[in-house]
């Protein structure tokens, strides 16, 4: 299976740290994808990155950095530049991988365990290839949840029908913003995204820093990719089964498969409605209350 990663790379600074993170993430570009093609955006803060560090990189089809007036503080406008610069080669793909800077922010050797659950699962390049191959179209993320506003819902319904997807879909995250999707799906949504979607800066057009973490994927699906998350589907025993816990990621995850199976059996009845998230440890969310609006 050919892939294209599309890799949106953003420092702070030059500290050590941050030099970590960047080699981390060159070793794990030539160590798990040696062969896949690369097209680096950097993101803004063009000074922290070392360039010569990336000249190590096997298989980069391209360096670019994001217009200054593109940039936002997320990785957002990394992949919004990358899919821009590629979009003539992306059918000369089986699948399109959204690679990101996750965790520089961080002091490198506080999140281990990051970088671990990333080694595990969306950098096992045969995992992806498994997860890839079980739907004609598929989106393989690490973790998700359906999307806890209503607001949100709504706003997204709006950009789907803006890229003339008249029928309804399932709005959702796939956390972390590392993901993999077929190149046909992803073909498509660039086909029929609005042209300030694809060229302005987010924020100026009424977008979020997380449009690529959850507008773009819910897009995706929208256009046919079946979402499959490499954390895996369970729902976890004796809780909620309409609540997302931010300490249950497979739980999440087979709540938002069975919205999909909900809206392939209502079709144009289909209406989502808000999923409350709810943060703390396992003993934590087994023992509180929940009040929640879903807004609708």
């Amino acid at each position: 299976m050919r892939l294209l990663i599309l890799f949106s790379m953003w420092s702070p600074d030059r500290s050590t740290s941050s030099n970590d993170w960047l080699d981390y993430y060159v070793s794990r570009m030539n160590g798990c994808f040696p062969n896949d093609d690369k097209f680096i955006a950097i993101n803004g803060n063009k000074e922290a990155i070392d360039r010569d560090r990336l000249l190590s990189i096997q298989k980069v089809i391209g360096v670019s950095d994001v217009p200054d007036g593109m940039v936002i503080n997320s990785d957002a406008s990394g992949y919004q530049h990358a899919l821009s610069e590629c979009a003539d080669i992306l059918r000369d793909y089986d699948a399109i991988c959204f690679f990101h800077t996750k965790g520089i922010s961080y002091k490198f050797d506080d999140v281990g365990w990051l970088r671990d659950e990333v080694d595990a699962s969306i950098f096992d390049r045969s995992r992806i290839i498994d997860a890839l191959g079980r739907h004609d179209r598929a989106l393989a993320a690490i973790k998700g949840f359906l999307s806890p506003s209503a607001d949100g819902n709504r706003k997204y319904a709006r950009l789907a029908a803006s890229a003339g997807i008249a029928q309804p879909s399932v709005h959702y995250l796939a956390t972390w913003t590392l993901y993999a999707a077929s190149s046909s799906s992803v073909v498509d949504v660039m086909d029929c995204l609005p042209a300030d979607v694809k060229s302005k800066n987010l924020l100026s057009i009424g977008e979020t820093r997380y449009f690529f973490e959850a507008a773009i994927p819910s897009l995706l699906s929208a256009k046919g990719a079946t979402p499959v998350f490499l954390c895996g589907e369970e729902f976890a025993e004796g809780v909620n089964r309409s609540i997302s816990f931010d300490a249950m990621p497979s739980h999440n995850c087979a709540i938002l498969s069975a919205e999909f199976a909900k809206r392939e059996r209502l079709k144009d009845e289909y209406r989502q409605l808000a999923v409350p998230y709810v943060f703390g440890s396992l003993d934590q969310v087994r023992s509180i209350n929940i009040a929640f609006d879903c807004g609708d």
